[in-house]
């Protein structure tokens, strides 16, 4: 009986250190797992290793940045082109209204030119006995200096628009081929030996006054006839 009681205690000796000696290897084991597991981690990596796992993040971060770098440049470009093109309207628009200003200058002494002789004529056509030097004198002053005037905006216009100015040219070129042709009548009317011949001479001024009356009715039409439309 003791014996048995003895083998079975030595039994269950083995069995506990066998036990042990198990668990040992297991928790040894554990740690070997773990150690290489940490091993692997701290150990360094290859460029591509490293990089893989954020190379998406890397690429998507690229595209987003090209693709603002790309609005930031293409708005720009776009209120860079928004700004010329206004500049440009407005420096057109200026040069239009300088033209357009050189033009109604130029009219208003056209105008004037037409008046003086329209007076002149008048007083020959209608009260041509009461025409004096005096009459005659002022007219040629007023002319001369109106003359200096439309020489003086003829060359500004040119200088905007050439083209322009040669149509302008046209128009004033005939009230200086009225005056041009009273300055016969009016040197006979001067040179006349009576009263009587005088009178003659001053009634000649008649046709000129028709034909300037005429001319000075239509000026503003052949003004708008030689002007560009407005866009």
């Amino acid at each position: 009986m003791f014996k048995k009681n003895t083998i079975t205690i030595i039994f269950l000796l083995c069995s506990v250190v066998l036990r042990a000696n198990g668990a040992d290897s297991l928790e040894q084991d554990l740690m070997r797992a773990q150690i290489e597991y940490y091993k692997s981690q701290v150990r360094p990596k290859k460029f591509f290793e490293s990089v893989s796992p954020a190379l998406p993040g890397i690429i998507g971060t690229m595209i987003g940045a090209s693709l603002a770098l790309f609005g930031v440049r293409w708005s720009n470009k776009r209120q860079w082109d928004l700004e010329k093109e206004k500049w440009e309207m407005t420096k057109k628009d200026e040069a239009t209204k300088e033209v357009r200003s050189a033009v109604a200058n130029m009219s208003k002494i056209i105008a004037a030119e037409l008046q003086a002789i329209i007076w002149l004529t008048w007083i020959g056509k209608y009260e041509p006995h009461i025409l004096s030097d005096k009459d005659i004198d002022d007219y040629n002053i007023e002319m001369k200096q109106l003359f200096r005037d439309a020489l003086v905006a003829q060359a500004y216009l040119a200088a905007l628009d050439l083209g322009l100015h040669t149509k302008m040219k046209s128009i004033a070129k005939e009230v200086s081929r009225i005056d041009h042709k009273m300055s016969f009548t009016i040197q006979k009317i001067k040179q006349a030996a009576n009263p009587d011949e005088r009178i003659v001479a001053a009634k000649e001024l008649e046709i000129f006054y028709d034909e300037s009356y005429f001319y000075h009715d239509n000026l503003a039409e052949k003004i708008g006839n030689a002007l560009p439309p407005l866009k």
